[in-house]
């Protein structure tokens, strides 16, 4: 028995961020055709090529607008995006790095004709 389309449908609208139900890419819903219970949708590929196809409704999952998702920090291999905690972490080291080699610290410098080859 199939589910009518008509009920699962009205829970997207274009624009609406969705992932596959298996996993992937955040997409953008692009069109919705409500009779066939199609959204189209576009996502940007690895190599930042503007990727498009058509899902059924069924096969997708619409992200959370209470999720903090930032498509600009995806990560690309497998689609996810990283944690608060990840983001956090990541930043405490940029902060750090900038930190220990800060003017008036002891930092060596070893210009490429001093060194030993």
């Amino acid at each position: 028995m199939r589910k009518n389309k008509k009920h699962i449908l009205p829970h997207y609208k274009v624009g609406d961020v969705v992932v596959l139900r298996s996993g992937g890419p955040y997409m953008t819903v692009d069109d919705i055709d409500v009779d066939k219970g199609i959204l189209e949708c576009i996502w940007f590929t690895d190599e930042d090529e503007k990727e498009h196809d058509r899902f059924r409704a069924e096969v997708l999952d619409r992200v959370d607008d209470s999720e903090d998702y930032r498509p600009d920090m995806a990560n690309i291999e497998n689609g996810s995006m990283p944690s608060e905690k990840t983001i956090e972490e990541e930043n405490n080291t940029v902060n750090q790095d900038r930190t220990a080699n800060a003017p008036g610290e002891n930092v060596e410098v070893i210009k490429s004709k001093d060194r030993k080859r």
